[in-house]
């Protein structure tokens, strides 16, 4: 049964199409060789556009988290956090709507994080447009391993792990500052704010995130930087 997304969604999705890219696999030894891939970039944009408002601010809250704890690169390997798109994407088709709630965002967050842990105990992601490919086979198992040892230190302790005001701050302003990196988030089109706003509507004794005033009149000078967590 799937929850999501509905049929004319996926009507207007498929109306959008895929690109085709020259790339080569990193397995690939013959560099002369020519080898293309699909992107569903356009769709997976549409898609996110669609997430309600708490489902947006769970994956906001996941895609924090990565950037602090499990964003594992070593020489020319690195964790992506299409891993964790992927498993929000598959999570969204399986979870019934009346589960995503503000209410409950750590314990979907907690969720979502054992579903990748799952993915990387099997050795086995399948790529949400194309299920019969592994998006972890191309991974180095001394990565995948590290990835594992970071991911079940923060599940054991998902609150201490949280990132605080000053560290939202220095990953803005270290961003912020190349061209390339300009560019990047003028893909993109969240307001941090509007989530914030929505954690300091929580119910007292549950906003644990951050200093929460503090911490909205950063998001409010910041936000544009911040719209990068949305896909």
């Amino acid at each position: 049964l799937r929850h999501w997304p509905d049929e004319s969604v996926i009507q207007e999705a498929a109306n959008i199409g895929c690109q085709v890219l020259h790339k080569l696999s990193k397995k690939s030894e013959n560099i002369d060789h020519e080898e293309w891939r699909f992107t569903f970039t356009k769709i997976e944009n549409f898609l996110a556009d669609r997430r309600s408002e708490d489902q947006g601010l769970i994956y906001f809250i996941a895609k924090l988290l990565y950037y602090k704890h499990l964003k594992v690169e070593y020489e020319d390997a690195e964790f992506s956090s299409y891993c964790l798109k992927t498993c929000m994407m598959w999570m969204l088709e399986q979870t019934p709507s009346e589960r995503w709630l503000k209410e409950e965002v750590l314990v979907m967050v907690t969720e979502l994080f054992k579903r990748l842990e799952r993915a990387l105990n099997d050795g086995d992601l399948p790529y949400y447009f194309i299920p019969s490919v592994n998006l972890l086979a191309e991974y180095p198992l001394f990565l995948v391993a590290e990835v594992q040892r970071r991911l079940k230190s923060m599940l054991n302790d998902l609150h201490a792990h949280l990132p605080s005001t000053k560290e939202l701050t220095a990953w803005v302003e270290k961003c912020g500052i190349t061209e390339e990196d300009s560019k990047m988030l003028e893909e993109y089109e969240v307001s941090f704010v509007s989530a914030v706003e929505d954690l300091l509507s929580y119910p007292e004794g549950r906003m644990i995130l951050f200093d929460a005033q503090s911490c909205l009149n950063f998001c409010k000078e910041y936000k544009d930087n911040f719209s990068m967590f949305k896909h």
